[in-house]
């Protein structure tokens, strides 16, 4: 944080390498400086992408309070660069996707253990850098059966109404 301050934008770098730290409350404070830069470097999107997908059965998932940090960071970078959206948009979108995550006799696999905050933050985001082909996925979690979701979901889906009356 200090560096940020110091250095402004040429802390990128720095802060880039940061994000290889071993320690998670260091990967999430880069990520917070870097979101906060509004950094659109692809390999800050790709870090970012990377924490918030979904993972694939024998992965261990990613530190709760780094996917909710990774999520705030893309907003950042969503809102800032608005050509970087089309690449986090369907990561997002495929990472709330629960059902894709059941396996053949209907239970859920290991890449089913997404909590709900960090859910809610993607929600979160997506209301923040959605367009019309991403609106779906909100609307389905609207009949989530966490009231917490839900409710998320629905928030996000007025910001990105008030963002479409803003425009027109």
């Amino acid at each position: 944080a200090a560096l940020l301050q110091i250095s402004g934008r040429e802390a990128e770098g720095d802060l880039l390498a940061a994000l290889k730290d071993h320690e998670p409350a260091v990967r999430r404070r880069a990520l917070l400086c870097l979101g906060s830069l509004g950094c659109s470097d692809p390999r800050v999107l790709e870090f970012l992408c990377g924490v918030v997908r979904r993972r694939q059965k024998d992965e261990a998932e990613e530190d709760d309070r780094l996917q909710i940090q990774a999520c705030q960071a893309l907003a950042e970078i969503g809102r800032a660069a608005p050509s970087t959206r089309s690449t986090m948009q369907p990561v997002l979108i495929q990472a709330l996707d629960l059902q894709s995550g059941k396996g053949l006799l209907g239970r859920w696999s290991l890449t089913a253990t997404r909590s709900d905050a960090v859910r809610a933050a993607i929600c979160a985001t997506l209301g923040q850098i959605v367009d019309t082909t991403a609106a779906e996925a909100l609307i389905k979690l609207t009949k989530d059966k966490s009231p917490f979701l839900r409710e998320r979901a629905a928030r996000a889906l007025r910001q990105f109404q008030d963002r479409l009356s803003r425009r027109s």
